[in-house]
């Protein structure tokens, strides 16, 4: 009234009655020379029909200069500054990600969580429920039907399961939608989504049990109809409802019956954590009714395949132990067998046998009712594969032929290639390299008309193992760039570390040392995350490969890199420790600490060099013995290697399923030529020993063999002076 700029500052104007509106419009619209500016916030969320203040704003705006501004949620680095000034420190970039998720950025809703330690405290409580009371009774009954529905829901299935005409249901989320507790999806009509996780929450949470329950049951109800017509979009939302439905103890069968279907499909498509969480939902609901042992069983034995197919080694042992109790339980042969092949895994344990394993196989074997042949056929295929590190070759050879022949007359596709892998595991050695490439394209066939890509990894697994033994540099790289591309497809961890563990191999062949270690570490990584029991081993073998590239045999340390603790824990001292022990007595000569190698070296061979096992390991053993014998003066054994070595000359020494490479055996043979005097062959195997590695793509090593044929020809040179 006296002239002066007028500054007016209204907060909460949705709480405003009529006559302060008036007031508002009165100084706002009346005449004075003085410039004015009013700030006025409201929550249009909570302008009940028939407030004064929208016709006012209206009728200011075509008069005055009116500016709406609009406030939206926090970003997630506002959130994530928040959290921290809570907590005293930052709390990560997931955390303020879920938060903000969680209350869309709504400061207020921040603070109430965090005040409450994440519990949607009264506050919010109370906000949501007056927004959604205020809609009345029925919109407030669709909402709450939609907060169980998910974050997102089909406003039909939600009319149908809370009894509402689709109209009504309509009208009333129209009105949730101007109460900002919902929105329209935008990626298609008649979809909605809550604007906040916690208004869902909050909803959900003020349900007895007992109505959720129905609720659940009725959203089942309106599912199972279109899951028939659509599964692919329905089958998931609908196993979900009736699983909690059936937490309730509404229909647990049925809703067991769905989850299984729904894993199936979640399988097909690779989402094993998917399929594995549907099935132990399944089985818990099951057990809460004390359903049959034998359909619990087949549920646990589902569990545990999902969960190792997802890596989660340690869950899936668990669950195929509760598998096999249930089987017994049932007198289920053929349960007793799954849970027996599950808990043995798809691979082979380096190092030594598993007794508790081929017992539970052996058990599975002897159960009555075990007479089918092809899971007959997958026992002893597992069997034989299990004993690769047993004392007894007979047995393994036994169980391997018997599984092989079963399989062929039961003329079941995974059978054959369970029997056909079995068959490689027992024929692992350096005679029959190309009879085992046979097997692994035979494999690679059965994997093609199953159209199976974990079947194709085993096969093209082999095929590595075995391009390498033969020196084929070029198809090693292109069997693992094939296998690199089906193993990104199928998303099975147990096969996936293999790509960076044999591309460290090939790094570290060719002299790219820094890059070849940081492979290694990412396949140990991998490897131990998937639940493998060789992720350690072969991380210590890539470690020793390094040190032979570098030619630093010399700094092999058994306890630094891991390998004897290993060693005596799994082999048991059994027949790889031979092969180790060797490798050790190779390190101490190499340092020329000589009486120790001499004490590794005469106890790995007490038996000769006939008592040295001829399984996966023996190349292995004789390259170190060959090794050692040279550094420790033993001619009389360097004839006996000689001979033993002579028939391999064309092969490459390679171990623990390609993570290392001792090069060409045509550089043992020189080596050991030279030691006996024999300088012409010695120099002849040394040039081959270099064209072999040169072609296996072992590079660094071909260059070691062309130093040795020169500091021989060297020594030669100075004895004929």
């Amino acid at each position: 009234a006296d002239g002066r700029p007028l500054l007016l500052v209204l907060d909460d104007l949705h709480w405003a009655d009529r006559p302060t509106i008036q007031l508002l419009a009165y100084l706002a619209a009346r005449p004075n020379p003085a410039p004015r500016l009013i700030v006025a916030s409201y929550r249009d969320t909570d302008l009940r029909a028939g407030h004064p203040l929208p016709p006012v704003l209206a009728g200011l705006g075509r008069e005055l200069p009116v500016e709406r501004i609009a406030l939206e949620g926090l970003g997630p680095e506002a959130v994530g500054a928040m959290l921290a000034r809570a907590s005293g420190r930052s709390q990560g970039v997931d955390a303020a990600r879920d938060l903000h998720a969680r209350t869309g950025g709504n400061p207020f809703y921040i603070e109430q969580l965090l005040q409450s330690a994440g519990a949607p405290p009264g506050g919010i409580a109370e906000l949501v429920t007056r927004r959604a009371s205020a809609l009345g009774p029925q919109a407030g009954a669709i909402l709450e039907t939609a907060a169980l529905a998910g974050p997102e829901f089909e406003l039909s299935i939600v009319a149908e399961a809370s009894g509402a005409a689709l109209d009504d249901a309509l009208d009333a989320f129209d009105a949730a939608v101007r109460a900002r507790l919902v929105a329209e999806a935008s990626d298609e009509p008649g979809r909605g989504v809550f604007v906040h996780d916690i208004v869902r929450e909050t909803l959900a949470g003020s349900l007895t049990a007992a109505r959720r329950t129905r609720l659940h049951e009725l959203l089942a109800g309106a599912l199972e109809r279109r899951a028939e017509q659509d599964p692919d979009r329905y089958l998931a939302p609908l196993a979900a409802h009736a699983l909690e439905a059936a937490a309730g103890g509404a229909n647990p069968a049925h809703a067991a019956d769905l989850a299984e279907r729904a894993a199936s499909r979640a399988g097909a498509v690779l989402a094993h954590e998917d399929a594995a969480e549907l099935l132990q939902r399944a089985l818990a609901a099951l057990e809460r009714r004390s359903a049959p042992a034998a359909r619990r069983g087949e549920l646990a034995c589902q569990v545990g395949e999902a969960l190792a197919r997802a890596g989660l080694y340690e869950d899936a042992q668990a669950a195929f132990a509760k598998a096999r109790t249930l089987a017994r339980t049932a007198d289920r042969a053929d349960l007793l067998a799954r849970a027996a092949l599950g808990t043995s895994g798809a691979g082979v344990t380096i190092l030594g046998a598993r007794p508790e394993i081929i017992a539970q196989l052996e058990q599975a074997l002897d159960a009555p009712g075990s007479g089918d042949p092809a899971l007959r056929a997958r026992l002893l295929a597992r069997l034989a594969i299990e004993l690769a590190y047993a004392p007894d070759p007979a047995r393994r050879e036994a169980a391997s032929d018997e599984a092989l022949a079963l399989a062929r007359r039961a003329g079941d596709p995974a059978a054959l290639a369970a029997a056909l892998n079995a068959r490689h595991v027992a024929l692992w050695g350096p005679e029959h390299t190309e009879r085992r490439l046979e097997l692994a394209s035979e494999m690679l066939n059965l994997a093609r008309q199953a159209d199976s890509n974990e079947l194709a990894l085993q096969a093209r697994n082999w095929r590595v193992v075995d391009l390498l033994e033969i020196g084929d540099g070029p198809g090693v790289r292109d069997e693992i760039d094939t296998y690199a591309a089906v193993s990104a497809d199928a998303r099975l961890p147990a096969y996936a570390w293999y790509v960076p563990l044999w591309r460290a191999t090939l790094a570290l062949l060719e002299g790219r040392i820094p890059e070849g270690m940081d492979l290694a570490r990412r396949a140990h990584d991998l490897g131990r995350q998937a639940g493998d029991a060789n992720a350690d081993v072969f991380f210590a073998e890539h470690q020793l490969l390094r040190l032979l590239v570098e030619d630093r045999v010399a700094d092999v340390d058994p306890v630094a890199l891991g390998v004897e603790d290993i060693v005596s824990d799994r082999a048991e001292r059994g027949p790889a420790w031979q092969a180790y022990r060797l490798t050790f007595a190779w390190a101490h000569a190499e340092r020329g600490e000589l009486d120790e190698a001499r004490r590794h070296y005469d106890a790995a061979l007490a038996d000769g060099l006939a008592g040295i096992p001829r399984d996966v390991n023996w190349l292995s053993a004789l390259a170190s013995a060959a090794n050692a014998c040279v550094l420790l003066g033993d001619t009389e054994r360097a004839v006996q290697l000689r001979a033993l070595l002579d028939p391999y000359s064309h092969r490459i020494v390679v171990t623990a399923r390609g993570a290392c490479h001792v090069g060409s055996v045509a550089y043992l043979l020189a080596r050991l030529a030279a030691a006996c005097g024999d300088d012409d062959t010695a120099a002849r195997l040394f040039e081959e020993a270099a064209n072999r590695d040169e072609r296996a793509g072992a590079t660094a090593f071909a260059q070691r063999d062309r130093r040795a044929r020169d500091a021989l020809a060297h020594r030669a040179h100075l004895r004929s002076e």
